[in-house]
């Protein structure tokens, strides 16, 4: 795979490599990302390598994320570093992503809302909820307004209680996108506290599309169909065992390495 991610010319393939070698997770993987990657014309290109050395949690993948997110051209590669930066979860990344806010135009705000969705990675930072809930507010373009919604529910689906009462404030908002988010978080969140805002909807709205969803939201909460906190530790653990095998497979590499004639 490295030495195809090498000579490769079709961004799509590039792409493909790119994800496979995230996935693989080894030193030898980002070694390749970080060598034949970060130069690739096409942006989507670009932008799977970023969202690969995501995967990886390193000071020197940090330092390029960070130069990435400041200076890549694309508004896709943008969105991907500031949310694979995020993933980290670090004191230092929370500072630089925080004060990054506003700082770069971006087309529809891409920059802004790759920051957004990477602080929602924060999901035990209190400080990181009243920033997510200042960019749900009118005043701010409907992009980010989206973003900062969905932000919210991944920043809130380990502590519902936290966000619930936001979610059934923006069910009122006056934009159809921001409205419908709301409602599917609602939905995905899965807290009993939602389902008079639901109700609500469900006997006030017309619209077919949003009648529908919050339909089936106050439905999926009335049966108790959803599984939050199930989900999240799955989630919890998945990443535990992966970030291991990586590691693992890092040791195997060193020791092949060594035997190698």
């Amino acid at each position: 795979l490295g030495k195809t991610f090498g000579k490769e010319k079709f961004w799509a393939v590039q792409s493909e490599i790119a994800k496979a070698l995230g996935s693989i997770g080894s030193a030898k993987s980002k070694e390749f990302l970080l060598r034949f990657g970060l130069g690739l014309e096409h942006p989507k290109a670009r932008r799977a390598v970023v969202k690969a050395l995501g995967q990886f949690q390193s000071d020197d993948i940090r330092e390029c994320l960070e130069k990435l997110l400041k200076t890549d051209l694309s508004p896709l590669v943008q969105y991907e570093a500031g949310i694979a930066l995020g993933k980290s979860k670090t004191l230092v990344v929370f500072e630089k992503l925080s004060t990054s806010l506003k700082k770069r135009d971006s087309w529809h705000d891409f920059y802004d809302r790759g920051i957004l969705q990477g602080l929602g990675e924060y999901k035990y930072d209190d400080r990181v909820l009243p920033i997510l809930i200042k960019f749900t507010t009118l005043g701010n373009s409907v992009f980010l307004r989206r973003e900062a919604t969905d932000a919210l529910l991944k920043y809130g689906s380990s502590r519902p209680s936290l966000v619930v009462e936001t979610f059934n404030e923006l069910t009122r908002d006056s934009n159809f996108f921001v409205r419908l988010s709301a409602i599917r978080a609602l939905a995905f969140l899965g807290d009993p506290a939602a389902a008079p805002a639901l109700s609500r909807v469900v006997d006030s709205i017309v619209e077919p599309r949003t009648h529908r969803t919050a339909v089936l939201a106050l439905k999926s909460i009335r049966n108790g169909k959803t599984s939050n906190e199930e989900v999240e530790k799955l989630k919890q653990d998945f990443d535990r065992l992966r970030e291991e095998y990586r590691k693992l497979l890092s040791r195997v590499e060193k020791i092949e390495d060594k035997n190698q004639p």
